[in-house]
């Protein structure tokens, strides 16, 4: 018990410390953080080559003092989980072990061997993967998000007047789980609880509860999964929900699913508020924080390191939408992910956020490349953006949510879900579709069919709605006797 109130003693001093650390660094110049880049770049290969069996043979003649980032070989998934007992730091941990801890409900929020943080991916992209890291790493990253999050003053007295009047921030979850976003939260440090009342709310409650919930929480901050905003903003236009009302919504976090230009200012419209794109994923969460004026994401530069490439791991210019990314994560000392690849398209923004912040900007996120819409005109790869849906249904106010699946080279299914009390009509909507598609000339290339449902489920596993999704192989594995769209 004794040594249980010195962990939360430790924890709560850490937390502070770790708030003033994030916003002192914040406010220093760029070349300030590139050094603390570097020297937690350098630190983490010397970790990695001391205690990792794998690194320490992947890293064999390679000067770790002095080589370049591009120098050193890159991890994926599957060489993540081959070599998983390898590739950590402490020799106490194993797969086997970390699975069967994990399996275990009652041990959610549970630190295992009472210090390292777990949770294990849902594989909709690919294969499955666990993280694990030490327990200070949760107090950094709330740290960071508390210091970098939001446009309240970083100051005492504001501090001190949340320990009075405490913000409320509702978190919007599945379930209880060892998947990253209800990890993250289920690991969240008490010190957090002090200066926030957080509510955490479960999606497959009944809607209706939950917007009674809100109603009478009147949060300060929201988190949720994209979907999940729109529906509140949806909400919030019929009268069923009350935040503006309230006076006290602030911001709005969006996580794990794309946030599209248009659904972004959907949100704000009716809600008012900005909308924080948060891009992280499980092996990453500190990379960013979504702008608070909702602009983007800032990117961490002290906590990790971002490469934006092409197909064939070439650096895009900023501008310029890669095809992957590549993240070097420079606070998890305990399971070292360099150079670790997911085919994430990102855009570096070339210019500096309108906010103001200091750390680069990214301003587009379109999710996983393997999920990309394209097609194939006379052998020539072509792009399809998904925004084109979305405008082809902005005028619908009747349709509570929509997913598009591309199943060929020139046709997608679609699937629409009217609100309550409403209906829609498919072939209005199929004939919208066609109208926008031959707005920017091309006219009569796709066969879109729309079914009409009673609901969408999102993934069982994580509770992200999949919007777009692609059937298909990838580009390459496309043969030229396919390569002209009808």
């Amino acid at each position: 018990m004794y040594d249980r109130y010195l962990q939360r003693a430790w924890d709560t001093l850490l937390f502070i410390h770790q708030v003033a650390h994030f916003d002192h660094v914040l406010k220093r110049p760029a070349s300030y953080r590139q050094s603390l880049q570097e020297r937690g770049f350098r630190r983490l290969l010397r970790t990695a080559y001391d205690y990792s069996p794998y690194y320490r043979r992947l890293f064999r003649g390679i000067n770790l003092k002095t080589c370049a980032l591009t120098d050193l070989p890159v991890l994926n998934k599957r060489l993540l989980m081959e070599h998983f007992d390898e590739i950590v730091t402490d020799r106490r941990l194993r797969l086997d072990d970390l699975r069967a801890f994990m399996s275990e409900p009652s041990n959610f929020g549970k630190y295992y061997l009472d210090e390292f943080a777990v949770c294990q991916t849902s594989g909709t992209q690919g294969q499955p993967i666990c993280v694990v890291q030490n327990r200070d790493a949760f107090v950094r990253l709330f740290g960071m998000q508390i210091a970098r999050g939001h446009s309240l003053p970083k100051t005492w007295s504001e501090l001190g007047t949340r320990l009075v009047r405490k913000k409320r921030w509702v978190i919007f979850l599945l379930r209880a789980g060892f998947f990253p976003s209800a990890a993250a939260f289920g690991y969240m440090p008490e010190a957090v609880k002090r200066v926030a009342e957080v509510h955490k709310l479960i999606l497959t409650d009944p809607w209706e509860e939950n917007l009674a919930k809100l109603n009478e929480i009147q949060p300060d901050f929201i988190t949720g999964y994209t979907h999940v905003l729109q529906n509140l903003a949806t909400a919030e236009a019929q009268g069923r929900l009350r935040l503006r009302a309230g006076g006290h919504l602030k911001h709005l976090i969006s996580m794990s699913e794309p946030l599209l230009p248009e659904t972004q200012l959907y949100i704000e419209k009716h809600l008012g508020v900005p909308v924080s794109n948060h891009y992280a994923m499980a092996e990453c969460m500190a990379l960013t924080l979504g702008c608070p004026q909702g602009h983007g994401s800032h990117l961490n530069t002290d906590l990790a390191i971002l490469e934006v490439l092409d197909r064939d791991g070439r650096p895009v210019p900023p501008g310029e939408p890669g095809f992957k990314v590549r993240i070097t994560n420079l606070y998890n000392q305990v399971q070292p992910f360099i150079r670790y690849e997911i085919d994430d398209v990102v855009t570096i923004s070339p210019t500096p956020c309108p906010c103001g912040s200091r750390l680069p900007l990214i301003s587009s996120i379109a999710g996983r490349s393997n999920d990309r819409f394209w097609t194939l005109r006379n052998g020539e790869e072509i792009t399809i953006p998904v925004f084109l849906f979305t405008q082809a249904f902005l005028p619908y106010l009747d349709m509570a949510e929509f997913q598009v699946t591309q199943v060929g080279l020139a046709e997608f299914h679609i699937k629409t879900v009217p609100l309550p009390g409403k209906s829609l009509d498919a072939r209005v909507l199929e004939q919208a579709l066609a109208n926008r598609f031959a707005q920017v000339g091309w006219d009569g290339w796709f066969t879109c069919r729309v079914e009409v449902v009673d609901a969408i489920a999102p993934d069982p596993k994580t509770g992200k709605l999949r919007r777009y999704i692609n059937r298909m192989s990838t580009p390459g594995n496309v043969t030229p006797a396919n390569s002209t769209a009808a």
